[in-house]
């Protein structure tokens, strides 16, 4: 068996046992979840993407893993689009949206949570082999990674959230499938980058104080203080 570890080739395939204690999605503990590497981020973590399966085949697993379906892992709204992409690009966006706004993300980070954590996950995989799989179908793909979902390497955790993932976004089972519900959050989240683009825009167009100037900024601030108490060598 080939250990986790951040030395993972691009398309090291695992294979995991769902076994969750108390797990309300009973249907799950007779089935896999299926790792992919695709790649390791400027922190050294690993880049995959998940499948679910029945069974697996250890003798010939590449002739069904192509066949299973990819767990969306995550989504964000459209209008929350520059935190994934260039603002240059974000028409594009109405490529990959679908009728709520929503684009989903079928790339997880994994993060390291502790030692002890690590060796019990990496125990729980078995190694299927190195597959270039065929990628989801006119997938999005973020530029900025800072925003994709981060996965610890806790095991009941990791299979859980990847369930819960798997009944909300692939069984569409979560609210956000809802136009109303939808509409709001697109408003809100247009207004929230309408105020960021505000303020940055007024932080780099303040014109830049000299140093008499920033001197006297500071008194004006010092002059409204109020000392209340305590050791102190201001006054």
């Amino acid at each position: 068996m080939k250990n986790y570890n951040n030395k993972w080739k691009n398309g090291d395939t695992f294979a995991l046992k769902i076994d969750i204690k108390d797990c309300k999605y009973e249907e799950y503990g007779i089935k896999y979840l299926i790792i992919n590497n695709i790649g390791i981020n400027n922190e050294g973590n690993n880049l995959v993407r998940i499948k679910t399966s029945e069974s697996i085949d250890l003798k010939n697993p590449l002739k069904d893993l192509n066949k299973l379906e990819y767990i969306k892992t995550s989504f964000f709204w459209y209008e929350d689009g520059p935190y994934y992409i260039n603002k240059n690009k974000i028409n594009n966006l109405k490529f990959y949206a679908n009728e709520y706004n929503m684009i989903f993300l079928n790339i997880i980070e994994l993060a390291h949570f502790s030692k002890e954590k690590t060796k019990e996950f990496q125990k729980s995989l078995i190694y299927l082999g190195n597959y270039n799989l065929t990628p989801p179908e006119n997938e999005f793909f973020p530029e900025y990674l800072d925003h994709i979902d981060r996965e610890f390497l806790i095991l009941d955790r990791f299979q859980e959230n990847m369930i819960n993932s798997y009944e909300w976004f692939n069984k569409k089972k979560s609210e956000a499938f809802n136009t109303d519900f939808a509409r709001k959050q697109n408003e809100i989240a247009k207004g929230t980058h309408i105020l960021i683009n505000e303020y940055w825009d007024s932080f780099h167009n303040k014109p830049k104080l000299s140093k008499d100037e920033k001197i006297k900024d500071i008194s004006k601030i010092e002059d409204t203080l109020t000392y209340v108490g305590g050791d102190s060598d201001y006054l």
